[in-house]
């Protein structure tokens, strides 16, 4: 949901062989450029306040710094009761936003608003409870939220593979941490 060019896609088309993935974005541009991938993913231009899917179409939904985008709690909301409305039961979502704890320099009131640095882009940035609580207003059941990249990405970069596993580390041990540190909040949840 909010797929862009479909770059995602590509891993979970690696991971999930098989699968029919769909990718629904609204800008037409990106979707192009996942139209000529050789991951078989089906390209959607839609709102995704208002996506074109019937009730329980899918196993599984994922949304990587889409919704922090969505201008409002409620729009945000018809946003995730539509994701929900669309996952067959059981269905697992899966979804990254920024982090409060480390991207509150980039709105003016440090929670929502337009970016300093580009004032056409409106977000707002979670803590854990405001996650949860979305999520949880959208019917669903929250896994565990934890944070993630909890190192500078310049050291991710520098140490390939072994910076990876360290901040996999982080993320899995020092829970509490993670949730101050991580530049991204990720939750699994699922459709009871």
């Amino acid at each position: 949901v909010g797929c862009n060019d479909g770059r995602f896609l590509g891993y979970v088309h690696k991971k999930h062989p098989g699968s029919v993935l769909c990718g629904a974005d609204f800008a037409r541009n990106p979707l192009r450029m996942l139209k000529g991938k050789p991951i078989g993913a089906f390209p959607v231009c839609c709102d995704i306040s208002d996506m074109p899917f019937r009730p329980g179409s899918f196993d599984g939904a994922v949304s990587i710094q889409t919704v922090q985008q969505v201008p409002s709690r409620d729009e945000r909301r018809r946003v995730l009761k539509g994701i929900h409305a669309v996952l067959k039961k059981q269905g697992v979502f899966v979804l990254t936003v920024l982090n409060q704890a480390t991207w509150f320099n980039l709105v003016e009131n440090g929670k929502e608003g337009p970016l300093l640095t580009a004032k056409d882009l409106h977000v707002f940035l979670y803590n854990e409870t405001d996650l949860a609580e979305e999520l949880e207003d959208a019917c669903f059941s929250v896994g565990h939220i934890t944070g993630i990249n909890n190192l500078p990405a310049g050291y991710l970069k520098r140490l390939g593979p072994v910076g990876v596993l360290l901040d996999r580390c982080i993320t899995l041990s020092l829970r509490r941490l993670s949730l101050r540190k991580g530049r991204y909040l990720l939750a699994a949840c699922a459709k009871p």
